[in-house]
Order: C-alpha cells, then structure tokens, then sequence
C-alpha cells in the first residue's frame, strides 16, 4: 500500500501513518498533531475574496471576473475596460457613492466609477456573453486583428464579436475564457499597457487563468 509505512515488526497500535499531514499514532496512544508540508498549504490564489467560492461561469449569474494570478479584476472604469483592485466595501463608509446594478436595482456597494459585476448571458446558440451590470454593455473584441486587437465593453448587443465559451482547461487550474473567431477561437488574456489591458492572444498562444466568483 502506497500510503503506509510499517515497520518490520510493527502492530496496529505502533503503526505510523504517511504522509505528514496524517496524525501519528504512538504505543502511548497520544496523537502526534500533523505537520503539513509548505506546498499543501492554501496559495492566495486559491482564496476566495469574494462572497462566494469560484464556479463555472452560467446564464443567469452575477459574478466578478479574477486573474488568477493578480487578484485583479476585470472591470469598467471610466468607460475603459481592464483588470483593478478589487475595491469592494460596504455602502455605509463606501464615500465615492455606489453602482445600482440595472438587473437587479440594487446597489453594488462599489465604487461609482467601476463596474466589476458581469452578468452571465446565454443565446439560443448556446454561447455566453458578459454583460456589465451597470452599463448594460457586453465584453468583446474590437476587431483590430492588425493592429491593438483588445477587448472592450461599449456594445449593448450580443452578437458575434461578443460571444465566448469558457473552458476549465487552464494547467494553473480556473477558466479559460474564448471569444469567437471565424471558425474557431481566441483565448483573452491580461496584457498590453501594466498588464492591465484585456488582449486577444495570438494563434495557439495560451489565455489567463480567470475565476468566477458568483455574487448573485
């Protein structure tokens, strides 16, 4: 058995169990407490900030959109979509005003001049778009495939340039978010100015690592 030691003449009440993280037991019958191992502890990014664990994205959900990564999230502000601090604070001390989210009425509780809510929509071809809570408009490409091919948010439609499938395929572990084009796909990814802009990869080049975090 892989997971067990035991010793030549070892009995059930001297065994001692591997790896360290499982409690020993002694012929004393005392329980040595575990000492996990540095690399089984949590990483940051595997800590969810939001009001809920990560999920796959799905119609009819609100979610903020992470790297992985950063911790940034993709957000409007001031009209400019790309990756911010997640600055979310309560309304009560929030004194730069809050977002009304226009699906729902209700206040987000974040800055006014930044919408980092998307909501999840799915057409009848099946192909999700986000749209942002506050603006009403969707993420898509801005069609510049020679030049500053990025992402933006100014359309209040859903077609083509705005559809995606996400996919858990990401070895980092989160989504994988493709945007339609031609015949195939395009993966995003955080890049251009900062590394804070949201670009269109090239052919066969690996997209961001993104968490949804479901907030309604």
């Amino acid at each position: 058995m892989d997971d067990y030691f035991f010793g030549a003449d070892s009995s059930e009440e001297d065994q001692v169990y591997t790896p360290s993280a499982t409690a020993t037991r002694t012929s004393s019958h005392e329980t040595v407490p575990p000492h996990p191992e540095p690399d089984l502890l949590p990483t940051y990014a595997s800590i969810s900030r939001g009001p809920s664990a990560a999920v796959p994205p799905h119609k009819d959900a609100t979610f903020l959109i992470r790297d992985r990564a950063t911790g940034l999230v993709i957000a409007l502000e001031d009209g400019e979509l790309g990756l911010h601090p997640d600055e979310k604070s309560p309304t009560s001390s929030n004194t730069g005003g809050t977002d009304t989210d226009t699906d729902t009425g209700r206040q987000s509780g974040y800055q006014h001049s930044r919408g980092s809510h998307w909501r999840c929509i799915e057409n009848d071809e099946l192909w999700l778009g986000f749209r942002n809570s506050v603006s009403r408009e969707y993420i898509g490409h801005n069609g510049d495939v020679k030049g500053h091919w990025r992402f933006i948010a100014e359309k209040k439609h859903h077609e083509s340039w705005e559809w995606f499938c996400a996919r858990e395929q990401h070895p980092d572990g989160g989504h994988v978010l493709l945007v339609k084009h031609k015949s195939g796909f395009r993966a995003m990814r955080a890049g251009g100015e900062g590394g804070r802009e949201l670009v269109v990869a090239g052919k066969g080049e690996a997209g961001t690592a993104w968490d949804f975090i479901k907030v309604r």
